[in-house]
């Protein structure tokens, strides 16, 4: 099972690819604007699918955001732009795949599965029993305050995710939870790593900005 994330203007398109691929064991969320877009990027994805041609922009500035933001994210573009100049910009511009409509169910989840060969190493969070898994198979239970906080590191790759999004996330009503308590909660969380594991947790401070999980992580 994978967490996947679809942009796509085509309802029809749009609702078959959804129908399939929840056939197929994953979970998808899907949009067909830009706009709307914007706010699954940032949920840990593995494989993202876009569209090129769309109401208010193209899929090509999404696709390297995207890889800036998480560079070992599956991304494949889906479009009826196949020209050479399009398919160019389109894997150099971060696309993993770049696949002409019409196009083969089929062939679209041998893609999919393909990526995530290439992301299934490291670090796994697994959602059904909130669990943090390392690349050695131990396994650590989290507190839903842990699990809430682990989740918006998937897929970052390293990058910083700030203080402000991790409590307004965390508590968005900012009724119990303030720096002083998340830098608790993660010493605690560091700490129950340690005792279980022995090893530190790959989870690094990043001075008056945020933290970073520096090992790849991705749902399990």
């Amino acid at each position: 099972m994978a967490h996947l994330i679809l942009l796509e203007d085509d309802i029809s398109v749009r609702e078959d690819l959804e129908a399939f691929l929840r056939q197929e064991g994953h979970q998808i969320r899907s949009v067909g604007l830009l706009s709307d877009f914007r706010a699954l990027m940032t949920g840990g994805a593995e494989v993202a699918i876009l569209d090129v041609s769309l109401p208010d922009g193209e899929g090509f500035e999404v696709a390297q955001t995207l890889r800036a933001m998480s560079p070992s994210m599956g991304i494949i573009m889906l479009t009826g732009r196949t020209s050479l100049p399009d398919r160019i910009r389109g894997l150099n511009g971060g696309a993993d795949h770049y696949l002409g409509k019409p196009f083969l169910l089929p062939e679209l989840a041998a893609i999919i599965n393909a990526l995530l060969r290439r992301v299934s190493h490291g670090w796994r969070l697994d959602q059904m029993k909130q669990r943090l898994v390392d690349s050695q198979g131990r396994a650590l239970t989290l507190s839903a305050v842990e699990f809430s906080f682990m989740s918006l590191m998937v897929g970052r790759d390293g990058v910083v995710v700030s203080r402000d999004t991790l409590l307004n996330v965390l508590d968005p009503e900012e009724k119990a939870l303030n720096n002083r308590r998340l830098d608790t909660a993660i010493c605690r969380l560091r700490s129950r790593w340690q005792d279980m594991s022995g090893m530190a947790l790959p989870l690094k401070t990043c001075y008056r900005q945020g933290f970073s999980f520096s090992e790849p992580l991705h749902w399990l």
